[in-house]
Formats: C-alpha cells, structure tokens, sequence
C-alpha cells in the first residue's frame, strides 16, 4: 500500500509520454483501495481530466482491517505480512485532507448499497464536500459489484464518453 501512489504517478507518467494518448483525455478508475489511490494522486496531478472511484476508501480508520483479513490479503502477496499490511493501512490518509484540490474534478463516485465493507454512509460526507460530485448507487450492488457487473460498465463508460468527449 505505501508505494501505490508513486506507481500510478509513474503509471500516468508513461501513458503520458505514449504518442497515441490524447493528454486531455486522461481518466482514472480504481475500485476500494484503487479508488483512494486514484483520488489521492488526482487531487495533486492536474494533468488526470476525470475520475471514477468504485466503492473507494474514503475514510481507512472507518473500517477496522482485521488481523485475519490482513493475513489473508498477506498471503496472496510476496514478502508482505499480515502485520506489514496492517501497518500500511494505520498509514493511509483519509481523503478529507484532499478535498479543496477534489472540489472542481471531473469525479464519478460508483458505490453499492450493498457494500459489507463500506456502505453508503462511508461516502456522505465526502459527496456533500465536492460540489461536482456525481454519485451513482447501486441498490442490490456489493463491494465487487458481482451482481450488477454490466450495469456498472454501462455507467461508467457512459459517464465517461460525456465527460471526455467520446459518444454516450
């Protein structure tokens, strides 16, 4: 978790220097800690256009990653422990420090009434903070979006294809 943010900023400088990327048509996605990785490096590169953050963390200290759940995630990673992914994670920012440079984003905020990790009261504060905010909910939606997979692809392209210029 800690070099998440460096590696899409390296991520989003390569793309940038690819020839047959539109610049002005940068979007990013990330979904529960991609989402708060996203929106942690959008808020300080102005050259990313859009944003979509599917059921994203807004706030690590709401939820409690338990010693099991970290251990589990552990175990399908390379010399990463338990206890190092729980240290990481007592270190992630809460978005709330990020909300002046989010305010005028292009941001679609996906999230799942469903979600057992975190529900739609995880969000309302943050959406309340960003005036452009779009915010889609998805009634029988969890935190994978299992049961509503092609709704949320129409959403979000979409969503997309209106905000960077693309059909919808």
């Amino acid at each position: 978790m800690d070099g998440l943010v460096d590696d899409t900023r390296a991520a989003v400088d390569w793309t940038l220097a690819q020839p047959s990327v539109a610049p002005d048509r940068l979007a990013l996605i990330g979904a529960s800690l991609g989402g708060h990785t996203v929106l942690l490096h959008a808020a300080a590169d102005p050259r990313v256009r859009a944003l979509v953050a599917l059921c994203p963390v807004v706030d690590p200290k709401a939820f409690d990653l338990r010693r099991e759940m970290a251990e589990e995630f552990a175990g399908m990673l390379s010399g990463v422990s338990g206890e190092d992914l729980l240290a990481q994670w007592r270190r992630l920012e809460d978005l709330g420090g990020h909300l002046g440079a989010l305010a005028h984003r292009q941001l679609l905020l996906v999230t799942a009434d469903r979600d057992e990790l975190f529900p739609p009261s995880h969000y309302t504060a943050f959406a309340a903070a960003l005036p452009g905010i779009e915010w889609l909910r998805h009634p029988e939606g969890d935190h994978a979006f299992s049961a509503c997979r092609p709704w949320l692809v129409e959403a979000v392209t979409d969503w997309l294809g209106v905000r960077l210029g693309g059909q919808a």
